[in-house]
């Protein structure tokens, strides 16, 4: 009898052991976002004043893993790198050419689907603003991200959303007078 407890004992902490790390698995598989995996692309641009680095990694770590386009800037010849703004892809594509766009020597700015980022001073600081959180409450579901922008030497700019394809809205296109720090509805393209 008390050999059936001792080997009933065992089965179950086998059981309970087997379950938990097949849980912990399976929460690390079907996690939202991946690990920063190894590099697979670099791009380095720089207008004199400020550089900025492109590093596309693998994602690892979940079942299907994209990649992570990570940003990062540094004064001229200077390896202190700080990131300033991430995207992650559903696919490791190679970084595509215009990613980042130089304005002036000390003004630059990019997009990342959901975010836009710009600096006013070469890189020492940035401005991120998101659609989804800054639009009106009834534009904020009419779109899936943003399209494209375009930013002129003169702080004014047009910022084009993608609208969902499965919906018959129309989505905003927005201006821009301070280099995408604010943006308001356009009625008319700049």
């Amino acid at each position: 009898m008390k050999r059936k407890v001792i080997v009933f004992a065992i089965i179950a902490a086998a059981l309970v052991g087997a379950a938990a790390y097949a849980r912990y698995r399976w929460n690390q598989m079907w996690r939202p976002y991946g690990d920063r995996g190894p590099v697979y692309d670099t791009k380095e641009i720089s207008n004199g004043t400020f550089n900025v680095r492109i590093t596309a990694r693998h994602e690892t770590g979940v079942y299907l893993g994209g990649a992570y386009y990570i940003f990062e800037t540094a004064p001229p010849n200077s390896n202190a790198w700080r990131e300033f703004v991430w995207l992650r892809m559903d696919d490791p594509h190679p970084i595509p050419d215009g990613l980042f766009q130089f304005v002036s020597n000390s003004i630059g700015y990019t997009h990342t689907g959901y975010k836009y980022v710009v600096t006013l001073d070469a890189g020492g600081t940035w401005n991120y603003w998101e659609p989804d959180k800054s639009l009106p409450p009834d534009w904020q579901y009419s779109f899936r991200y943003i399209k494209d922008v375009r930013i002129e030497p003169n702080g004014t700019g047009v910022l084009h959303l993608y609208p969902f394809p499965d919906k018959n809205t129309k989505v905003p296109n927005l201006k821009t007078k301070d280099y995408g720090q604010h943006w308001t509805v356009a009625t008319d393209e700049i």
